[in-house]
């Protein structure tokens, strides 16, 4: 038996500001929405998809024959996702409209996820 050469991140203490690198252990494209859920949690791509797939379909989603591609997906989806995933927030809007990283490097801001 083969043990993987790359295991898959486990879930630990929340580290706020800190994005970590996305792992992509599925065949299919990567798409903003599950990059995303997985960079700021630490899942894999496949969990963070899950997660989008409870929250659009509920547990019934199991019981399909098929698994539903994740391709778009919406704030409030990516925002109940990553409840699920034990982040709390709130979406604010920015004027100047950084982007993420560029809003996480700045010492001034309060973090922008919190765990519950």
């Amino acid at each position: 038996m083969q043990t993987p050469t790359k295991l898959a991140p486990t879930l630990e203490a929340i580290k706020l500001r800190y994005l970590s690198d996305a792992i992509k252990d599925t065949r299919s494209r990567l798409y903003p929405g599950t990059v995303v859920i997985a960079s700021l949690t630490g899942v894999t791509v496949s969990q963070a998809a899950d997660a989008i797939r409870q929250v659009r379909y509920g547990a019934g989603w199991l019981d399909f024959s098929y698994t539903p591609p994740i391709r778009h997906t919406q704030g409030n989806e990516i925002e109940q996702a990553l409840r699920l995933l034990g982040y709390v927030g709130q979406w604010r809007w920015f004027s100047d409209q950084p982007t993420l990283a560029a809003y996480l490097d700045t010492s001034k801001n309060l973090p922008l996820l919190r765990y519950s």
